[in-house]
């Protein structure tokens, strides 16, 4: 290998290890961030949004295989680009997309290059906002960029100075940004998002100076008065009657220039946010009326990744929580979920669970290390909710539920697709016996089909042969089909199945398929009628290459 690809697979590993860094550091600060979000809405999820837009980034990489600085390049904005997750997530995804347009496709990642970058990342940070505001983070990338280049301008200096300088630059910033908002002023706090940004320049800082110390905290930033004032301002919000509206997400594939999509919005609602890279456009906004936003876009273009949350009932989460009306602690019941894949787990953990217990791929868990696992949760006042996701686990998990002292319900989820479904309707705030009957009645409008290699050779129905390794379907435990290529196999099972009447459709993509090559055969495979209802995730499980969950 000669000098120039040694240092080009240098250069590329430290950018992954520094990336794996930084999610690593910033998970470490996501409540202490939420803690300080009262704009644009108060609904406490700045810091969860900035480290799922991370995390998704970081996913993504670890699924493509990467040659050369341009893929690297390519691979990270892509996936800024579909991973950016609310206000302040897709604010980063841009940023983020800024520093690796300018950095793409060249070797020559020195420390002179790093204002140029900074200066692309604040200007589409900027550009990507219609009505851009003071006092958050794009003030804090915006002067961070400036300072650094003054700097440059008036003194030679090495990457130690740099990212020291950086990181004091940001602090200083987001220090005064309660001097350009007056409602962060009158709330006791600094930008959540703002903070954000120091959080991942400090992480850098570390990674690249100081890689054993990454376990030790930024400055922690708390609101002032104990929160008092925050509780205050959303006190006087649900008095006035007043209401934050939907926060709506989705991506638009469509051919529209970005400026065109903006102007057809921007009348629409507020907040709204746009990355654009054609035919795919990333859109984020907060609007009172969903179906009149949606209505709009759909006459655009094809709508996909869709999520809708009522910013009211965040915010008022949040007002609760500080009020201590509603405390995380004093959850009615706990779920605890059995999965495998890491992707499922991230999920079950967002949707809620307690815990995820990881299966092993060649055994279930025995009866006392179910027993272990409810353990935990004796010297709590709570009920349980069990979801075992396979018909094996269920007769080990009755015997361990009857050994402890707890009230456990165990809900007879056969396959993660089906626990994924019941736990998205999980309340901890809600008896357990309500938990119960809504999931028992979701398992029933779930229909699952798996889809991997056959393990020997057979016929279908007597007519179709299959060989050892051939990707076949099953479905209520017969096999349905076959066909020579996983991916042409479940386009085969999507067209044929979705004739029935469906919602919609959720594919678990198991650990050793590569999510966006999926969704790259799906979008050129599968009409565009059908493919809009269809949600794709990276499960990572073992056994099923998909795990398609039809919902009814």
């Amino acid at each position: 290998m000669n000098s120039s690809k040694e240092n080009e697979k240098h250069i590329i590993n430290s950018v992954i290890r520094l990336i794996d860094d930084v999610v690593s550091y910033f998970d470490k600060h996501v409540d202490y961030v939420n803690d300080l979000n009262v704009f644009p809405v108060p609904d406490g999820d700045t810091g969860t949004n900035m480290y799922r837009t991370l995390k998704g980034v970081q996913s993504r990489i670890q699924e493509q295989e990467i040659f050369t600085i341009g893929d690297l390049s390519k691979v990270i904005s892509l996936a800024a680009l579909y991973e950016g997750r609310g206000n302040s997530g897709v604010i980063l995804a841009q940023i983020i997309r800024g520093l690796f347009s300018c950095l793409n496709e060249t070797l020559d990642w020195q420390v002179s290059n790093i204002p140029a970058a900074l200066s692309t990342a604040k200007d589409k940070a900027y550009s990507s906002v219609s009505e851009p505001v003071e006092g958050t983070m794009l003030t804090v990338i915006g002067e961070i960029s400036d300072k650094l280049n003054d700097f440059f301008s008036e003194t030679d200096t090495n990457l130690e100075n740099l990212l020291t300088s950086l990181y004091d630059f940001a602090q200083k910033s987001v220090n005064d940004t309660p001097n350009h908002m007056q409602l962060l002023k009158d709330s006791g706090v600094v930008d959540s998002g703002g903070y954000g940004i120091e959080i991942i320049v400090k992480a850098i800082e570390l990674s690249c100076l100081q890689p054993r110390s990454l376990d030790a905290s930024v400055t922690v930033r708390t609101p002032e008065d104990s929160g008092n004032k925050i509780k205050q301002a959303l006190g006087d919000h649900f008095d006035h009657g007043d209401e934050y509206g939907f926060c709506t997400q989705f991506v638009l594939i469509s051919e529209i220039d970005e400026t065109v999509l903006r102007n057809k919005l921007e009348n629409l609602c507020t907040s709204l946010v746009v990355l654009s890279e054609p035919p795919v456009h990333r859109v984020h906004l907060h609007t009172n009326d969903v179906d009149d936003v949606m209505s709009n876009a759909r006459k655009i273009g094809e709508v996909q990744d869709l999520s809708v949350e009522d910013m009211e009932k965040q915010a008022f989460g949040s007002y609760s929580n500080s009020t201590e009306a509603l405390n995380v602690d004093e959850d009615l019941v706990k779920m605890i979920v059995l999965s495998s894949g890491e992707g499922n787990k991230e999920m079950f953990l967002e949707l809620g669970a307690a815990t995820v217990f990881s299966l092993s791929p060649d055994s279930n868990p025995s009866v006392s290390e179910l027993l272990g696992l409810f353990k935990q949760f004796e010297s709590s006042d709570v009920d349980l909710i069990l979801l075992p996701n396979d018909k094996n686990i269920f007769s080990a998990a009755s015997e361990a539920a009857k050994m402890t002292k707890l009230n456990i319900k165990i809900i007879p989820t056969q396959n993660i697709g089906q626990g994924l479904e019941c736990a998205a309707e999980f309340d901890p705030q809600m008896k357990l016996e309500i938990n119960e009957k809504l999931m028992l009645e979701i398992i029933s409008n779930i229909e699952n089909i798996f889809i991997f290699p056959s393990a020997r050779n057979m016929s279908i129905n007597n007519t179709d042969d299959v060989l050892s390794g051939d990707p076949i379907a099953m479905k209520s435990g017969a096999i349905i089909d076959s066909a020579k290529t996983l991916d042409s196999l479940l386009v085969k099972i999507l067209k044929s199945e979705m004739n029935l009447e469906y919602e919609r459709v959720i594919i678990l993509i198991g650990k050793d398929r590569i999510k966006s090559q999926v969704d790259d055969f799906l979008s050129k495979n599968v009409e565009s009628v059908v493919k809009s209802n269809i949600e794709t995730y990276y499960g990572g499980q073992d056994h099923y290459d998909y795990l398609v969950s039809i919902i009814k």
